[in-house]
């Protein structure tokens, strides 16, 4: 097979870079060479987006290499997008190739199962970093660090604003959560919630939870408790998790080797996304239900 050199651009925080770099690890698996390009990567208010690569803090090998060549016309980066894909060396996800199967270059987001091969999944799932191993974790209370327990993901932040997000996105709203907490495989687990957005996070858990439960907040569990990092080890230890339509969910699904995992179906609001879900059909899909667009 002819070895072409590809590059594909991360973008956003922690969960968009991981399955970018799914993208990347499986054009990789067809016999190409593959880098990652963080040129377009920075900070973004509302997701916790550090502005940096955010993969290596969770994985000690990517597998291939990091550049960032276009790192000084970041600011030119929609009109370099628009020019690399009309003359047909970029392939951006949703929008017909000019030349099919010709572009090196690849800028998406990637938010889907297909490119995870057993393959795949093996080589992420070993590159993961001891700290993110299912554990008893330090954070936690000794009366819940023996016990089984239910993380549930409860998306704010930038899915809040008026217009694109909000409107094509979606806002998980409390009936999709009702559902999942009534699940047989997370009634009866402690819970413990994660949330970048505590006040909201509190409410929503508040009007549904029933006083038999007993719930946890991560942001009162330790003092760390908004930290992307801290919040991915604690869904990785879950024993049930309830997920978000956030790739960070998304995320914890797939590297967590022993939850029930719930998620919503169809995974955005927006009926041009409608076909985008990086789900896996082993999971308990539950209908969604979302809050009313921010006008």
């Amino acid at each position: 097979m002819k070895n072409s050199v590809h590059t594909v651009f991360l973008r956003g925080g922690l969960g968009n870079q991981f399955f970018q770099w799914v993208y990347a690890l499986s054009i990789q698996e067809r016999g190409n060479s593959v880098s990652l390009d963080d040129s377009f990567v920075r900070p973004i208010v509302g997701i916790q987006a550090k502005g940096t690569v955010e993969l290596k803090n969770v994985f000690f090998n990517l597998n291939m290499p990091v550049t960032n060549r276009l790192r000084y016309l970041k600011r030119a980066e929609p009109l370099l997008v628009r020019l690399a894909h009309s003359v047909g060396v970029l392939h951006m996800e949703g929008r017909p190739e000019v030349w099919p199967g010709k572009a090196r270059l690849h800028y998406g987001y990637y938010q889907r199962q297909l490119e995870c091969t057993e393959a795949v999944r093996q080589l992420v799932q070993g590159c993961l970093r001891l700290e993110f191993y299912p554990k008893a974790h330090p954070a936690f209370p000794n009366s819940l660090r023996t016990k089984k327990y239910a993380a549930v993901h409860i998306r704010g932040g930038d899915y809040k604003q008026a217009g694109y997000n909000s409107s094509e996105l979606g806002l998980l709203a409390p009936p999709y959560y009702a559902l999942a907490l009534a699940s047989p495989d997370i009634a009866q687990l402690p819970l413990v919630v994660v949330s970048d957005d505590n006040s909201r996070a509190r409410r929503l858990i508040e009007s549904l939870i029933t006083r038999s439960q007993k719930v946890h907040y991560l942001s009162d569990l330790s003092t760390n408790g908004s930290d992307s990092m801290l919040a991915l080890s604690v869904m990785l230890s879950a024993d049930g998790l309830i997920c978000a339509n956030s790739s960070f969910s998304a995320m914890a699904g797939y590297l967590n080797p022993k939850a029930s995992i719930i998620c919503p179906s169809p995974w955005f609001r927006g009926s041009s996304l409608k076909d985008i879900s990086p789900t896996k059909p082993k999971w308990q899909h539950l209908a969604s239900a979302f809050e009313t667009p921010i006008e």
